[in-house]
């Protein structure tokens, strides 16, 4: 350490003879941390890279089975053996797979999905497979979401809207913020031949021919140009079909019976019609949505001016029944939750100087406080340098660390005042106090880096998540430390005066603390013994307090997955309308927005991915903080809510759901899988019913491959080879029936109409009737004559995981009881039925709980290995730095003391303030520790030693862990699900640890190290 101090000691008297430079240079670095400020990017949550990609392959025409066999198998099996590849989960479906792929964290992102994507290249697929895509930007979610909405019928009816639209999404592109904007739940209006399978076969005419008709009047052949005298002339042919009658009005041919021409509308209903694709309601209305996504790194808060001023101009474009609302608005959203956090720093720091100006002399207090704004100016610049951006994480750091920002100032401060007291001169009780410190207050500052350090490589989602707040930390310490010996002593030299202070004896609590010294060194065992059952009480606390180890986050935004029990866009839009009405009669509901046919835009970070179907809607809404706050926290609110829906809905199901900080799922998640589904359908079955007899679960779910009905086209060769028929004359047929074909476009009043044809069957026996003509006697036959039609069943999808069938078990627990537990009964049920080849995956809390408690606690062991190698290199003594690790213990009694008291959950936040913990706790120990080898080295006993060590490190210690726990108290009153929990642990685990390691510390010195 001798170089690092010569190193130190050059410093400190660099900057004593530079003071000007100095002075000037805090004041830029103030100023450039302000531009720093404003300039930098700011979101409500930091960004998380996902580790998930979906896969997508479509194989036009092939049957589930096939896709399975012929695509999914082929690409799983060719990406299983990639590094990092943590989980595959797949769906196959007619005419599609999906093959989703979860990375470990630990793994290079990019670099793995580029590895992924040359693989893909070299699967073997069958002829006919479009080439699979890709997709790893599935966290994309929209900065903002408007709704262009009327109570006039359709949206769409609207003259002009698509125009209007269309318009906005054209300048809110040209916004610099805004990377792309989409809209949503504009349909296609289309003209719609509905055949009459009955009228068709009256005049000896087939879907086929019908076809071939429609579709040679829609042909555009060029007629090239013709020389004249006046020069070339191009010729073009006008096919005067503008309108709907036009097209009722299209010869097919000519009735024999009647010999009159056979119009299309003869044999036909032919209509406008809007597609079939996803549709969204605001608040009752019909909807168009507008969705804006922002350029990662961005700031948004630059958008928020250009965006209204978009929305204002357009207002003024659209009629009086048209209103803009604005769902989802990032800038407005981040604005409230940055500026909410800011006034939350700005709290503490005050707090903070007047704990600083109450505890020391004015001008002490004023060197000390000028540390907290340059400190925080100097991190913010760093945090910019780094890429972390201004983020609730990254400010609730700045909120943890201002206690941390002044105790090294503090400890300089007291040590020149204590030589200013001895009478030294002002520049030498400056330099000697400063150098004096320096090492012990650098040994405190790594030791508390040592701490955070291990926090930033926590595993998954909520590593990520939460990597910001040690970063921010360690940010703050080392600009707190550099500080400390530079900017510290020269603005004591410029305040402090050069005149003997006698000082003001607390006698008091310094008396009291000597008699529990004494006391304790006196009952050495009996001191221990009450530690320990302070230990074992904590355990208890544990063991009974309510595990939620991620909170949900902190807005008024819920959602409601909804699934009809048919494919049928009409029934889902029935059932959507149900929850509507149940949510209309709850008087904390303040707006909503649903989706027919298809999931709402993600509309949150860590919303899974939906896929369109028309058996699915979504309901998103905001509720009443203050109204559903007569519940005990949310999961209460929707429990309630999810038991009201169960109750009154009489079909489909509807699911409520809280945004969270991870990616959601239910609080119990089972996966069973097998080489064959039949090992795991018997056992799931035994398993279901065993688990739904369970009243402490809710929404119990058993996810597996689902069978449809559906009729089986059986072809009789015999009676097709008679008539010439092939079996593309079958199924060409049908095809045309069932299915709206495009057979052209025409063009009404300037916009492209899609021309769609079919027959629609209402039933099966009309299906039969369809009419297929023979192909070597022009004869009428009707399906029925050359096929038989079966009722049968099959697959409608095959899901896998991890490359075998599985059936995944979820469920929600009730809040009033306790998630593992309830974990543990399911457990012991599926043990009792499973067999030894099936696997058993856990997700939900598990897996949570598994992951990142097992996490922090490595975390935790590295940052103490850490520390006490620090210490050891310090101290020079295998035994004084165990002694110092002795606080750990202490402050966890105080964690967990302070959230049982509170009633506050046990979560995964609490755990990380109780591993940060331990950097800050060590480092009162470090002080006490470093005065009695101090008071030893003056001839002291180390009895004496160790009491006049803590006498006199009684200010400074209980000074800087009062401003740590004072600045923290915005942060409890938040009232942040996220942070309360943190800071309440924090703060009640540093009192208690400090006033503890003001008595053990000693006590424990005194009784493990000798006199020598």
């Amino acid at each position: 350490m001798k170089g690092d101090k010569n190193l130190m000691n050059k410093l400190i008297k660099s900057a004593l003879f530079q003071r000007k430079f100095v002075i000037i240079l805090v004041l830029a670095i103030i100023a450039f941390g302000l531009y720093t400020y404003f300039d930098m990017p700011k979101q409500e949550n930091p960004e998380a890279i996902s580790p998930v990609g979906m896969i997508t392959t479509v194989y036009p025409g092939a049957r589930t089975e096939e896709v399975r066999e012929e695509i999914t198998q082929e690409i799983e099996d060719s990406i299983a053996g990639i590094n990092g590849v943590e989980k595959i989960q797949s769906v196959s479906r007619d005419n599609v797979s999906l093959v989703i792929v979860q990375l470990s964290y630990e793994v290079d992102k990019e670099k793995q999905w580029e590895v992924l994507r040359s693989e893909l290249n070299t699967v073997d697929l069958p002829e006919g497979v479009k080439s699979p895509t890709l997709d790893t930007d599935l966290i994309n979610t929209t900065g903002v979401m408007l709704s262009i909405n009327t109570n006039d019928g359709n949206i769409n009816n609207v003259e002009n809207i698509e125009k209007v639209a269309a318009d906005m999404k054209s300048k809110l592109n040209d916004v610099e913020e805004i990377n792309e904007t989409n809209l949503l739940g504009i349909l296609d209006e289309n003209i719609v031949i509905n055949i009459d399978l009955e009228k068709l076969t009256r005049v000896n005419l087939t879907l086929e021919n019908v076809n071939d008709i429609l579709t040679a009047q829609n042909i555009d052949i060029p007629l090239g140009s013709l020389d004249t005298e006046d020069g070339n002339t191009s010729i073009s042919y006008n096919k005067e079909k503008n309108s709907i009658e036009d097209i009722k009005d299209i010869i097919l041919g000519v009735n024999p019976a009647t010999n009159t021409p056979i119009l299309l509308s003869d044999i036909s209903e032919i209509k406008y019609e809007y597609s079939e694709d996803t549709r969204f309601i605001h608040n009752g209305d019909s909807s168009i949505l507008v969705t804006s996504y922002f350029d990662k790194d961005s700031n948004i808060l630059n958008a928020e001016e250009k965006i209204n001023d978009i929305i204002s101009s357009t207002e003024d474009e659209l009629g009086k029944d048209i209103a803009i609302d604005k769902i989802i608005f990032q800038p407005e959203d981040v604005k409230n939750s940055v500026n909410d956090f800011m006034i939350n720093l700005l709290q503490a720091i005050v707090l903070v100087l007047i704990v600083v100006f109450i505890g020391m002399g004015y001008k002490n207090a004023f060197v000390v406080s000028v540390t907290i704004p340059l400190s925080i100016m100097l991190t913010i610049i760093s945090m910019s340098f780094l890429g972390v951006n201004i983020q609730q994480i990254s400010i609730a750091a700045l909120i943890i660390s201002l206690g941390i920002l002044v105790d090294n100032s503090i400890v300089i401060t007291d040590a020149i005042q204590v030589k200013l007291d001895e009478n030294t001169s002002i520049m030498d009780a400056v330099y000697l106090g400063t150098k004096e410190s320096s090492i012990p207050v650098l040994t405190s500052t790594l030791t508390t880096i040592m701490a955070f350090a291990p926090l930033i490589a926590l595993p998954g989602e909520a590593g990520e998540f939460a990597k910001s707040l040690p970063q921010v930390v360690i940010l703050a310490l080392i600009a707190s430390y550099v500080v400390s010996i530079t900017v510290t002593p020269v603005l004591a030299s410029l305040l402090l005066k050069n005149s003997y202070r006698k000082t003001r004896e607390r006698k008091y609590f310094k008396g009291s603390l000597e008699k529990i010294l004494l006391t304790s060194m006196k009952y050495t065992k009996t001191t221990a013994l009450i530690i320990l059952v302070l230990l074992v009480g904590v355990g208890f606390m544990v063991l009974n307090m309510r595990l939620e180890i991620f909170p949900y986050a902190d807005n008024n935004i819920a959602y409601i997955d909804i699934e009809a029990d048919k494919n049928d866009m009409e029934e889902t839009e029935e059932i959507v309308e149900d929850v509507k009405n149940i949510l209309k009669s709850e008087d904390y509901i303040e707006e909503y927005t649903s989706s027919i046919g298809g999931p709402i835009p993600k509309f949150y970070i860590t919303n899974p991915p939906y896929f369109k179907s028309p058996d699915f809607g979504q309901i998103m809404f905001r509720f009443d903080e203050e109204k559903i706050s007569k519940y005990e926290n949310k999961k209460y609110f929707s429990y309630e809510l999810q038991n009201k829906l169960n109750d009154q809905m009489i079909k489909g199901k509807a699911t409520v759901n809280l945004l969270a900080l991870t990616n959601p799922g239910p609080d119990i998640d089972i996966t069973l899988s097998a080489a064959e589904f039949e090992d795991i359908e018997k056992v799931a079955n035994n398993i279901e019913t065993e688990i739904k007899d369970m009243d402490s679960l809710y929404n119990v779910k058993f996810e597996q491959s689902s069978n449809i009905d559906e009729y089986e086209v059986i072809p009789d060769k015999t009676q097709m080879s008679q008539l010439g028929l092939t079996s593309y004359d079958i199924q060409r047929q049908v095809n045309l029936a069932l299915n709206k074909t495009q057979i052209g476009q025409v063009k009404i009043k300037d916009d492209e109409k899609n021309i769609l044809l079919y027959a629609n069957p209402k039933n099966l026996d009309e299906l039969k009737t369809i009419p297929i003509k023979s192909n070597t006697s022009e004869a009428l036959v009707s399906l029925s004559d050359v096929v038989e039609i079966e009722e049968s069943s099959r697959l409608e999808e095959l899901n896998r995981f991890n490359r075998k069938p599985f059936i995944k078990i979820t469920a929600e627990v009730d809040p009033d009881k306790s998630t593992l537990v309830e974990q543990t009964k399911v457990e012991e049920i599926i043990d009792d039925e499973k067999t030894e080849n099936i696997e058993v995956t856990f997700g939900g809390e598990k897996e949570i709980f598994n992951k990142y408690l097992s996490g922090l606690g490595i975390a935790a062991l590295i940052a103490l290995i850490g520390v006490y190698l620090i210490l050891l290199l310090q101290f020079k003594s295998l035994v004084q730095p165990l002694i110092i690790l002795i606080t750990v213990p202490l402050s966890i009694i105080g964690v967990v003391l302070g959230v049982f008291l509170f009633r506050l959950p046990l979560t995964f936040t609490v755990g990380l303030g109780a591993a940060s913990l331990i950097g800050i706790v060590v480092n009162n120990a470090i002080l006490i520790i470093e005065y009695i080898n101090r008071e030893r080295d003056k001839g002291r006993n180390i009895k004496e030693a160790c009491i006049e060590s803590a006498k006199k490190r009684l200010r400074p210690i209980l000074l800087s862990s009062i401003t740590t726990v004072i600045g923290l108290i915005p942060l409890v009153l938040s009232g942040s699900s996220f942070f309360t929990p943190m800071a309440v642990g924090l703060m009640v685990g540093l009192i208690f640890s400090t006033l503890l390691t003001l008595i053990i510390i000693p006590v424990a010195y005194n009784s493990l190290i000798k006199e020598s």
